[in-house]
């Protein structure tokens, strides 16, 4: 049923950027479960996300929203947090949940360049009744790698692997691995791509050429970053609610009062700047976040105190996990800046 929803949903969005002459990518899941997947309900999504062009995002929010969509209760802007990069929707009637992008955040520290590669070779894709157009499959499992690790510490868990896997056992043939290695070193992910990759093919044997991961130089550095991941894919389920996962991540000085600042201020009171607010009307969506916060978050929170998954020592378990999943990415600026020392890595341009 779910898998309907979405497909539904897919078709709706469609037909709006159709109408309106807006091109759109979708990614993550949706594309992943009807390119890669033998079943597309057996890849479960959490929502279906959608990359417009920085150009066309505010014209593709008034299209959606004319068309019947609309911002959730818990978002009345549609701002789920600082980034002015996404805009989380909904569709009426159902519980599908929407999120347009302006530049996917785990693509944002790549160049112009390589994101508008992407656009350029982006692929058709078959959902349902529907073609839309999905990434090509290298910049697929660029996304996909990035998005797992480097944007959400592999929050998805054992799935995140498998998408991977499945991306490189599904387009074996189309693989040059020097070229990929070439792009990786000119876009600055070489860390974090061999990491997923020796993480896809270690637990489930993605056929990843042993000489591409075998890089010179490159498995002492790995070694302790994929240890560190490997804890959090297997403490996937137990990890923290967001606000409390970032107050425990390794931040500098400061960060974690900036942390509480954002999250008791900015997310009830400040506008993204989109759309001039009056004082009154400011109160009012602030006074619509707190009550979805008291109403829905606050008796989950509890609920998981009381189990104990919120306390003792199963608390200080997650919070470990936390602060390991800042470390990774330390880890990862250290050993990238090590690898260029020793010419392991070129120098980016």
């Amino acid at each position: 049923m779910r898998s309907l929803q979405y497909r539904s949903t897919v078709g709706a969005l469609s037909a709006v950027f159709r109408r309106s002459g807006i091109d759109v990518l979708f990614l993550k899941g949706i594309v992943l479960a009807h390119t890669t997947y033998p079943d597309p309900s057996l890849r479960p999504s959490s929502d279906i996300d959608v990359w417009v062009r920085p150009e066309r995002f505010d014209d593709a929010l008034t299209e959606l929203l004319n068309d019947g969509f609309q911002y959730p209760a818990r978002y009345p802007n549609g701002v789920p947090g600082p980034s002015p990069n996404v805009r989380v929707l909904e569709r009426s009637g159902t519980s599908v949940m929407i999120e347009i992008h302006r530049t996917p955040g785990s693509l944002s520290d790549l160049s112009d360049h390589r994101r508008d590669e992407m656009w350029k070779r982006a692929r058709p894709v078959r959902v349902g009744e529907t073609t839309v157009k999905g990434l090509h499959p290298v910049d697929l499992l660029l996304h996909s790698s990035l998005h797992a690790l480097k944007r959400h510490g592999l929050a998805g868990g054992l799935l995140e692997i498998i998408d991977i896997a499945l991306i490189v056992e599904k387009f074996a043939d189309l693989w040059d691995w020097h070229s990929m290695r070439t792009d990786y070193e000119s876009s600055n992910v070489t860390i974090w791509m061999h990491v997923s990759l020796s993480l896809a093919a270690r637990l489930l044997n993605a056929p990843v050429p042993p000489d591409f991961l075998a890089q010179r130089g490159m498995a002492a550095e790995l070694e302790p970053i994929v240890t560190l991941s490997e804890k959090q894919l297997w403490g996937a389920e137990r990890r923290l609610p967001t606000s409390l996962e970032q107050l425990n991540r390794p931040t500098s000085r400061g960060g974690h009062w900036s942390v509480l600042r954002d999250r008791l201020f900015w997310f009830y009171f400040v506008n993204d700047g989109d759309v001039p607010r009056t004082p009154l009307a400011t109160l009012r969506d602030a006074t619509r976040r707190l009550r979805v916060d008291l109403t829905v978050k606050a008796p989950k929170y509890f609920r998981l105190w009381r189990s104990g998954a919120l306390r003792g020592e199963t608390l200080t378990r997650q919070q470990e996990l936390a602060r390991q999943r800042g470390q990774i990415s330390e880890l990862v600026e250290q050993a990238q800046a090590r690898l260029r020392s020793t010419g392991t890595l070129p120098e980016c341009r």
